[in-house]
């Protein structure tokens, strides 16, 4: 017999790796922003260039996970303005990853949400345009959200307003004509317009220490500016949020005495 071993077979043909599993990217917002910015740099101030480069980036960067961290890029550096198009992109990308409240949350948190309309030209910086362009682009949410914030701000100026126009001793005509004007210029209702007027007439005085001697001066301070107060509670609505307005008046009314001087106020 042979002693020569017997080689054992083997096979032959084409090798095949094993396949790793699908691995899900990690979210690293630093080098996202790294990448971001470093490109932003290359663009400089060419605004045009810094739309171009920031589209061609979609393609290559996850702007539906980084478009928090992308809008304060853009804010820190000035650059919101860009392209209110990209804008519907950012603002999309965005909500559909979180929500509206979150956006909403960022924008406050950086102080834009009361600077959206920038996103527009001067002579386009409307809420009406901005409302319409974001909506017909499928952002009705954050057209709403604008909105509110626009009729929030002006109600605070309305409010600040009115209380200067106290300070001023303005007569009541005036500042009924100028807070009725404002009502229709920015579509306040009645009910709104007597809580911003309640607001500015309690905020302007300085209250008793004393809790004992309040109900008097409140008594004094009501039918002092009464005329401003009816002037907007024509309305039964109205008539009804002036009489749950204030801690202060519940506490007023609850006194027998007090009542009895408290329906005559308006």
């Amino acid at each position: 017999m042979s002693n020569q071993k017997i080689q054992k077979p083997t096979l032959t043909g084409q090798r095949f790796k094993t396949r790793k599993r699908d691995e899900k990217k990690v979210f690293d917002p630093t080098q996202f922003q790294e990448t971001i910015v470093q490109g932003l740099n290359q663009t400089g101030s060419d605004l045009d260039a810094v739309a171009k480069f920031l589209d061609a980036s979609g393609a290559k960067l996850d702007y539906r996970r980084y478009a928090e961290t992308l809008f304060d890029i853009l804010v820190a550096g000035g650059m919101l303005g860009v392209s209110a198009a990209f804008a519907v992109k950012l603002f999309k990308s965005w909500i559909h990853e979180k929500d509206i409240n979150s956006v909403a949350g960022s924008l406050r948190k950086v102080g834009m949400d009361n600077r959206l309309l920038e996103l527009f030209p001067a002579n386009k910086r409307s809420c009406e345009h901005f409302s319409k362009y974001f909506t017909d682009a499928g952002l009705k949410e954050l057209s709403d959200f604008a909105r509110n914030q626009q009729a929030i701000g002006s109600r605070k100026e309305l409010q600040k307003e009115l209380q200067e126009q106290m300070e001023r001793g303005d007569a009541f005509k005036d500042i009924i004509a100028s807070a009725r004007e404002e009502m229709k210029k920015n579509n306040i209702s009645e009910q709104t317009m007597i809580g911003i007027v309640w607001t500015s007439v309690m905020s302007y005085v300085e209250w008793n220490k004393k809790e004992e001697l309040v109900t008097e001066q409140a008594i004094k301070h009501l039918k002092q500016y009464s005329p401003l107060l009816k002037a907007f509670t024509s309305q039964g609505a109205s008539e009804i949020l002036l009489l749950n307005l204030s801690p202060r008046r519940k506490r007023l009314t609850k006194e027998p005495q007090a009542k009895s001087k408290a329906r005559f106020l308006f």
